[in-house]
């Protein structure tokens, strides 16, 4: 919901400028929202205890603690789970429509700025959940989101920009 509604707010605002607009646009609300924990929560790190960091299990020769093997578990259902959305639904088939042309989408009728808000609040909501799948693995602090996020930026020009395989 948060992030459609931000989408609705304040992105909606920047589709139709240049990419490096957008970018800044992306680099200004994460320096605010890295900024607003900041000042709630303090600078210091602050540990997420799960008892199943304690617990491991040896699969096919490879040792791991529970809780990496939960995140990946959980991560490789929803990885599924979305690109099935994406592939069989209805939904789905605007999301890639107003993915491949935003022009055409618009003729035919689908309403662009709605499938762009829902898409958008559904990015969020993943990335919600990898936060919450991470978290007994790293301590939180305001910035952690920096590693991730170059990790990430690397991650979809390596697996091909508006690839959902890549």
């Amino acid at each position: 919901v948060g992030g459609y509604c931000l989408e609705v707010l304040v992105v909606k605002r920047f589709i139709t400028r240049p990419h490096h607009v957008q970018f800044i646009l992306f680099i200004g609300l994460s320096l605010l929202f890295g900024g607003i924990q900041l000042v709630a929560f303090g600078p210091d790190p602050r540990p997420s205890v799960s008892n199943l960091s304690f617990e491991t299990v040896t699969l096919a020769g490879i040792r791991m603690d529970l809780a990496r093997l939960q995140a990946a578990s959980v991560a490789a259902v929803l990885i599924a789970a979305l690109a099935a959305f994406l592939r069989f639904s209805t939904f789905g088939r605007f999301i890639r429509a107003a993915a491949d042309n935003h022009l055409g989408g618009l003729i035919v009728g689908l309403p662009i700025p709605r499938i762009y808000a829902i898409t958008f609040g559904i990015g969020a909501g993943c990335a919600g959940i990898a936060g919450a799948l991470i978290s007994p693995l790293f301590d939180a602090q305001p910035f952690l989101a920096v590693d991730f996020t170059l990790l990430a930026f690397v991650t979809v020009i390596v697996g091909g920009h508006g690839s959902f395989v890549g």
